[in-house]
């Protein structure tokens, strides 16, 4: 981060980002769990179970990738992606089952929205002020 920002300047700009972002992975994942629930996992009297434990796992992993983000990786971006990705193709695997047309709209518009999100200038940007001021860290340390 440049040292003529302010970290006050830096969370008032890029936070919008970062929750719009954040808030369409969780939705993303909710609608995708749910429609697969509904559809694979019909008849087992167990469903909600299995939604719950998929639910705890995207949670983490949702977790990590904005923890690693924010750390300034570069590369954990695609954690996100991946999971935006794998809703998307989660929720267009479903439609042959007839899910409810409103959920389904949903699961599609949640990661796509999210995706133009990840690829907006805004959202470059953040990332980009994060890397470097992880590199920043990083030589701060090796000097001590």
């Amino acid at each position: 981060m440049n040292p003529n920002h302010s970290p006050e300047g830096f969370k008032a700009r890029y936070f919008p980002y970062f929750m719009a972002a954040f808030f369409m992975v969780c939705l993303s994942i909710g609608c995708a769990v749910s429609l697969a629930s509904a559809t694979y996992f019909a008849g087992y009297a167990d469903r909600s179970d299995y939604s719950t434990f998929s639910l705890l796992v995207l949670a983490v992993l949702v977790f990590i990738g904005h923890f690693l983000m924010v750390r300034g990786r570069r590369w954990a971006v695609w954690i996100i992606a991946f999971l935006y990705c794998a809703s998307l193709i989660t929720v267009v695997s479903t439609y042959s089952f007839q899910p409810h047309r409103g959920v389904y709209m949903l699961g599609l518009l949640f990661p796509l929205i999210g995706l133009l999100l990840l690829n907006s200038t805004g959202h470059r940007q953040m990332r980009e002020s994060l890397a470097k001021l992880h590199h920043e860290r990083r030589q701060k340390r090796q000097h001590h």
